[in-house]
């Protein structure tokens, strides 16, 4: 997937917006973040409940990792180019 194919889908989301935060592009319902993507571009973090970290890893193995934050993990990092579109 490409930034571009990122933003489209999340901003398609109902209330959603996006909104520079520090050095990524933020992508947020009211004031909460759900999505950010880094300069990068290659990246995407999705932030998303405790336990569901460990219910998407093994439906995405080849691009997405935990995204840790010290001792906690706040969600997931997907490497873009490495992400596919799922249809179902």
């Amino acid at each position: 997937m490409k930034p571009a194919q990122v933003r489209r889908h999340a901003r398609s989301l109902e209330g959603a917006s996006e909104a520079p935060r520090h050095d990524h592009a933020s992508f947020r319902v009211s004031v909460r973040i759900f999505a950010t993507v880094p300069r990068d571009g290659e990246h995407l973090h999705v932030f998303v409940p405790r336990d569901e970290p460990d219910r998407a890893l093994p439906l995405y193995p080849g691009c997405m990792r935990k995204l840790p934050w010290g001792a906690k993990v706040l969600g997931l990092r997907s490497h873009l180019p490495d992400a596919r579109h799922a249809r179902r």
